[in-house]
């Protein structure tokens, strides 16, 4: 039953209840949350005969309903809904539709099956291709999804507009479709996929254009796209085809270039392993842009190695976290290492806190004496007292004490009396807790304070 078939008071959003009494939409809506049973059930039989499209999503909630007899209803409801004039409204629910897959209470595909053999007839499939422009990623993938596996539209049409979607799985999907195209309008799509944000959208454009034969100059472009995996496919075709791609790179460090290209040619260099351009790259590593000079040291190391190895420590104290970061990591994979006078070094002369961070990350990795003897020296550090405080002290104490029986190293006799000195300089920083802690520990090594 449709709105053409009700009596005029139901066409203006009111439907006499079987007891005389009228109720609006909007109460009906409601009611159909209702604690109570009954009312829940009344109220969507009475949704299905208004007829009004406003209740569809409101009626597939009711469809996953505890009672079995609400869902009934429900059933019933939607399909009384299901007319043309109602179909794009449909469409806009599928997201909605769909979900009852996920939900358990009873098996939902009756009601899934129905819907979708409705929009994809004849008469409504038009709505689903409107569907494929909405804005909602979530109608749109649904929509894309119906056209492809029913081909309700010709495939220059799905890449065209799924291509143009701002939902990176609809554009995946569309992507998918571009070698079934033909020339011309693969070309077109081309054009647009391999300036997509999406990197795989961009590495299959790419992939067809090398199978079809495009030329080295749009190729070379490539080498400076801004994800690796482009890059790498870029870089192996140009190679097999005799291009100085070396030399392109090192074209681009001589060259007044943005930084996100000398990132790139710097990245360039290291993956190629072209040895000759680290003297350039070394000039790179005091770079006023911090992206440059934390490429720059990863590239450094995959040229140098065991040459480089000894300047890692420098650049904990770089006032960039991810150059200090990098190299920390750099650190911590070339096994560099570090004493407490080392760290503490860094942490004494270095202005920022993600410097000392760092360096209670590597200090992890030292020995567990040598540890505890960086831990007492921080905190009496006067300089960084607003970065290592007695809480900081504590936390990192305790994890010490958690690790302590990992090794059973014993300290030497030169260890002891150094790390006793820390404690006498650095007790009255200490709360009596943490004190009679450390004494405690000390007895493990035969000293008694």
């Amino acid at each position: 039953m449709n709105e053409k078939t009700v009596s005029p008071d139901k066409v203006e959003g009111n439907i006499e209840k079987n007891d005389g009494f009228s109720l609006p939409l909007n109460s009906l809506l409601k009611m159909a949350s209702h604690g109570n049973g009954y009312k829940r059930e009344e109220a969507t039989r009475q949704l299905g005969v208004l007829g009004n499209s406003t209740a569809i999503s409101t009626l597939i909630l009711r469809f996953n309903d505890w009672v079995p007899q609400v869902r009934i209803a429900a059933l019933q409801s939607i399909k009384m809904l299901a007319t043309s004039q109602n179909a794009y409204a449909f469409v806009l629910n599928l997201p909605s539709l769909y979900h009852l897959k996920k939900c358990g209470r009873s098996n939902h595909m009756e009601l899934i099956d129905y819907i979708e053999r409705y929009l994809v007839s004849d008469n409504n499939n038009l709505h689903i291709a409107n569907g494929l422009k909405n804005s909602d990623g979530l109608v749109a993938r649904a929509c894309i999804h119906l056209i492809i596996e029913y081909k309700l539209q010709d495939t220059a049409f799905i890449v065209k507009v799924g291509l143009d979607h701002a939902d990176i799985v609809v554009r995946v999907r569309a992507s998918q479709l571009m070698r079934e195209l033909n020339a011309n309008d693969q070309k077109a799509a081309l054009d647009l996929a391999i300036k997509d944000k999406f990197m795989p959208i961009r590495k299959e454009s790419l992939q067809i254009l090398i199978e079809n034969g495009v030329s080295d100059e749009f190729i070379k472009e490539s080498l400076f796209d801004r994800h690796s995996s482009i890059r790498e496919i870029s870089v192996r075709y140009l190679l097999d085809r005799d291009v100085d791609v070396a030399g392109i790179y090192i074209g681009a460090l001589k060259e007044n270039s943005k930084v996100s290209r000398l990132k790139i040619a710097i990245w360039g260099i290291g993956w190629l392993k072209t040895i000759a351009g680290s003297s350039l790259i070394s000039g790179f590593l005091t770079s006023s842009h911090a992206g440059v000079r934390k490429q720059s040291l990863m590239t450094m190391m995959i040229l140098k190695g065991l040459e480089f190895e000894g300047r890692l420590p420098d650049f904990i104290s770089d006032p960039s976290q991810a150059v200090c970061k990098e190299a920390a990591r750099q650190c911590l994979k070339s096994e560099v290492i570090f004493t407490a006078d080392r760290l503490v070094d860094i942490c004494n002369s270095s202005l920022y806190q993600h410097s000392v961070a760092s360096c209670l990350g590597l200090s992890k990795k030292i020995n567990k004496w040598e540890r505890l003897l960086f831990l007492l020296r921080l905190i009496k550090l006067e300089s960084k007292s607003n970065v290592f405080s007695e809480d900081n002290f504590k936390s990192e104490y305790w994890l010490w004490w958690v690790g302590f029986n990992n090794s059973f190293s014993q300290p030497k006799g030169k260890q002891v009396e150094v790390i006793l000195g820390a404690y006498c300089a650095c007790r009255s920083k200490l709360s009596l807790e943490l004190q009679r802690k450390l004494v405690t520990d000390f007895k493990v090594i035969g000293v008694v304070i």
